[in-house]
């Protein structure tokens, strides 16, 4: 084009390469492809997203956001259950200790 004077306007500096989101959409599918396991087996995300009530990760590509609300809900939930076997106190007792 006649008015594309420079390298930015004539779009010189565009890589080509899939964004972030699709980056991170992409390794979360694949996480939930390898992990998913069988509904009846407790620890699966099979069994996770049943537990928790999380409907649209059953399909082939399951719901982004849904898939990243599980991986959070089930991170916290060991790094509680861990807490409380390292310890041996729950977090309330841990509060109420006033450390």
């Amino acid at each position: 084009r006649a008015e594309d004077v420079n390298s930015f306007h004539r779009l010189e500096n565009i890589q080509l390469d899939m964004g972030l989101f699709h980056k991170a959409a992409n390794l979360a599918w694949q996480h939930n492809a390898v992990h998913r396991g069988s509904i009846h087996s407790p620890g699966t995300l099979a069994w996770c997203s049943k537990f928790l009530n999380l409907k649209r990760l059953g399909n082939e590509k399951p719901d982004y956001q849904t898939m990243g609300l599980c991986f959070t809900q089930v991170l916290q939930a060991n790094i509680l259950t861990y807490w409380e076997v390292e310890t041996g106190k729950s977090l309330r007792e841990f509060a109420d200790s006033k450390p």
